[in-house]
């Protein structure tokens, strides 16, 4: 029986990149520092409930940032894609060559109330937790 995974989606907690929204009235740099508190927590937390969990990880150098701020036995695989969707849809064809069951977990390192699932390419399904530019299916 194939083995459960969640992928976390992060982007590299540089200032001026992560949390822009949020300066003001925060700095730069504590925007950074909530980017990396959040993508800390986040993995922590699916580590709690599976074995294995996967860093999708943007932009392509970004493993050089996390990996010292990260938990060890993770998982990473480059974020591929010009938009969410298609990002999405590589994550969930790389996790399906890897061999875990087809029904994935994808969340982002932010915290979240919103989660949908739906038909992934992988003929599992694909839940996607608090997207903010996606869309519940119909």
């Amino acid at each position: 029986m194939p083995q459960p995974i969640i992928v976390v989606m992060v982007k590299a907690p540089r200032a001026g990149e992560v949390k822009t929204r949020l300066v003001p009235p925060l700095s730069e740099s504590d925007a950074a520092s909530l980017a990396t508190c959040f993508a800390q927590d986040t993995v922590l937390n699916a580590q709690l409930l599976v074995s294995s969990v996967l860093v999708a990880y943007a932009p392509a150098d970004a493993r050089n940032d996390l990996q010292p701020i990260l938990a060890a036995d993770l998982l990473w695989f480059e974020q591929d894609g010009p938009n969410l969707g298609e990002r999405l849809d590589s994550v969930a064809e790389h996790v399906s060559s890897l061999g875990f069951s087809p029904d994935i977990l994808i969340i982002p390192s932010f915290q979240s109330f919103v989660a949908y699932c739906e038909p992934a390419h992988t003929s599992g399904r694909v839940c996607a937790v608090g997207c903010p530019t996606s869309k519940a299916p119909a």
